[in-house]
């Protein structure tokens, strides 16, 4: 059970939730303190208790009154995001794909195929649209909506019916519902800036209608063609004449990656870069061009054109984006001289057993040691970064750069979800069921993967805003093995760091700051200690509430 001060954030998320009973939002509550305390426990080890499982499962398999929808859970905490993020100058708001496989539960109804992995495997897909301001501290969940995929055997006919589907009738219509399903509309005084990997870079998605204040910025996955007419032709730069004058030359046409690679070096920066082979995070040395671009719509093929009029569509060309692209290419490092093996010592032979008597074996050339394999580099960063904010300076193409840089923290937030609350291991009945529970985990995954950010951006601030004074006492205890608690409370950053050290964090100097995954471990044996606390303190001690 948790402390009623403890249950401060979680009615500032559960606010905007419509409920037809109250003591369904007081079940909702009691549910996600118990799924924060012990994040990634079995539900019977979560609640310690058959009533208070018996309360979860009413919630994700229930009906009519006593269920919850994660469509409502999910705008609720949408709600108390926007809140957070009208008090932001500009706004993150990245988008990913992931799926949730539950191949190994064979009783579960629903799914679709999933790509990917050995054998057939079964699930479905969440698109997750994650705010996060400029320094990096997540704030919460705008959207997250689920899809599957059906399962087909003739890949060609799926091919060319794709080809004449609206938009809306795509998978690739997940980027535009997540700008158009996210609430940003209510936040006109902030930049809500979207970011998405090169999946995302569809015409349609680039030419998206959208309120002033909601702008894009995506990684371009193809060397789109651009926009050649008179006008654009007169405000083209020479390096983008000779760039155009030599594709019309070789018999093309200009295309975007070509004519921006094309222009002076703007400058050099360091980008961070988080390795996809558990080598770190290391700095990769960039340079940096940008260009503003006009991008047309795709053109139509007749065969296209003539089945597209056939269906009812129709075959006009939308107009062209004004754009503006940034390059980012690594700096190849210089490569470095090895110096030749030195020849190893001779050895001495090894000694015989006594008593034994063995031929003489002539002398094996002494083997020189291996050395010891390097570790694979990785690939050279290169970002072809489109977006619709103006780009006019060096120093704004570095602001893109360090945005696109932070969209690993929606894959840091799927993770959370899979390793930290272990939704995949859920076996709930239907997929239905397993996304009412996702739902509520969002809100769970969002509060640790804040609590760990935030202490880097104010580390000097009392510790107070993310832990209640029970949860801060008990950890001074445990970690100092004391019998009372100091009266001020330790600063946001100590007792992050206190909390990770319960997780196995070893804090040593080369460590840096520690990462979500020892808080979450730490967190669930503050809990315990917590929960201890409040049944070893002192009579005096004022910082015990009444539960829920």
């Amino acid at each position: 059970m948790v402390a009623a001060e403890e249950a401060a954030w979680i009615s500032e998320e559960l606010a905007g939730l419509s409920v037809k009973d109250k003591r369904q939002l007081k079940r909702v509550g009691q549910v996600l303190a118990a799924m924060f305390e012990q994040p990634g426990a079995s539900v019977r080890r979560m609640f310690g208790e058959k009533a208070g499982a018996k309360g979860l499962y009413r919630l994700v398999e229930g009906e009519g009154n006593k269920g919850i929808s994660a469509a409502e859970v999910t705008y609720a905490q949408q709600q108390a995001t926007l809140q957070r993020c009208a008090g932001e100058a500009l706004v993150l708001c990245v988008q990913d794909t992931t799926d949730v496989n539950i191949s190994q539960f064979t009783s579960m109804t629903g799914g679709g195929p999933l790509p990917r992995g050995k054998g057939t495997r079964r699930g479905f897909f969440a698109q997750t649209v994650l705010a996060v301001n400029a320094a990096g501290v997540p704030l919460g969940v705008l959207g997250q909506h689920y899809f599957e995929r059906e399962a087909t055997s003739d890949k060609e006919r799926q091919a060319e019916e794709h080809k004449t589907k609206p938009i809306e009738q795509k998978e690739s219509y997940k980027w535009l519902r997540g700008v158009l399903e996210s609430g940003v509309e209510q936040v006109s005084g902030t930049t809500m800036l979207f970011v998405s990997d090169q999946e995302s870079d569809i015409f349609e998605y680039l030419a998206l209608p959208r309120p002033a204040h909601v702008q894009l910025l995506l990684r371009s996955q193809y060397n789109r063609r651009l926009a050649t007419s008179a006008a654009t032709s007169a405000a083209t730069s020479a390096a983008t004449s000779a760039a155009t004058s030599a594709a019309n030359a070789a018999g093309g046409e200009a295309k975007l990656w070509d004519v921006v690679q094309a222009e002076p070096l703007a400058g050099v920066i360091d980008v961070p870069v988080h390795s996809k082979t558990n080598q770190g995070e290391r700095i990769a040395r960039c340079e940096v061009r940008y260009k503003q671009v006009t991008l047309p719509a795709p053109p139509k093929k007749p065969a296209l054109q003539q089945a597209l009029a056939a269906a009812g569509r129709a075959v006009s060309d939308p107009e062209p984006v004004m754009a503006w692209m940034v390059i980012v290419n690594e700096i190849p490092s210089q490569e470095k001289e090895v110096p030749a093996p030195v020849p190893a010592e001779p050895t001495q032979k090894s000694a015989k057993a006594p008593g034994t008597a063995q031929p003489e074996q002539p002398e094996q050339p002494e083997q020189p040691e291996q050395p010891e394999q390097p570790e694979q580099p990785e690939q050279p960063l290169v970002w072809r970064l489109l977006t619709t904010l103006p780009v006019t300076s060096f120093a704004a193409a570095c602001d893109m750069a360090g945005y696109y840089a932070r969209r690993w923290l929606v894959e840091r937030f799927h993770y959370v979800l899979k390793s930290g609350c272990n939704i995949e291991a859920r076996r709930l009945g239907s997929v239905e069921n397993l996304q009412r529970f996702l739902s509520l985990a969002n809100i769970v995954a969002w509060r640790l993967l804040w609590l760990t950010y935030v202490a880097r951006e104010t580390p000097d601030a009392p510790c107070t805003v993310a832990l209640s004074t029970v949860e801060w006492k008990a950890l001074v205890t445990a970690i100092h093995q004391g019998k009372q608690a100091p009266v001020q409370p330790p600063s946001l950053r100590q007792a992050v760091r206190w909390i990770a050290q319960l997780g196995g964090f070893l804090g040593r100097r080369s460590d840096g700051e520690p990462g979500v995954t020892v808080l979450w471990h730490g967190w669930q044996k503050l809990a315990n200690y917590a929960q201890m606390y409040r049944i070893l303190a002192p009579p005096d001690d004022d910082s015990i509430f009444g539960y829920i």
